[in-house]
């Protein structure tokens, strides 16, 4: 939706209102704004009083953390680690790897230092492959 703002002098716009917040100077609560298509003299409000006009809705909410296996230290054996990983507020993603448990602690903590989020890390046994 876009508003005609009332700057104090002139009724400028129409804008969205991403370009309301960011280029109308001093733009804040007291501003007076209209929607784009009304026709009364009434239509023109504080600007908060119109519902998300002034700040950004909350993002969405994260994605909740599901069943995480903690590696085992001492285990050398190699399992294939299924990881599902999510950064911020981004739709969810997954990958796999192929490590012993402390390889996969390893791993784990790297992520989780550059800002990933684990929300699933499961393992299973790492199919034989044999080299004819």
């Amino acid at each position: 939706m876009k508003y005609w703002v009332h700057n104090g002098s002139d009724s400028i716009g129409p804008f969205d209102v991403d370009e309301i917040r960011s280029h109308v100077p001093g733009f804040g609560p007291e501003t007076l704004v209209s929607p784009e298509n009304a026709t009364s003299p009434d239509a023109w409000r504080p600007a908060k009083t119109v519902a998300g006009i002034l700040f950004k809705p909350p993002p969405p909410p994260l994605t909740p953390v599901g069943q995480i296996e903690e590696p085992d230290l001492d285990d050398p054996v190699r399992y294939r680690w299924h990881v599902k990983f999510q950064i911020g507020h981004a739709r969810p993603a997954s990958f796999t790897m192929d490590k012993t448990g402390a390889e996969a602690i390893a791993r784990k903590k790297d992520y989780e230092k550059k800002g990933y989020r684990i929300l699933e890390m499961t393992k299973t046994a790492v199919p034989n492959t044999f080299e004819v």
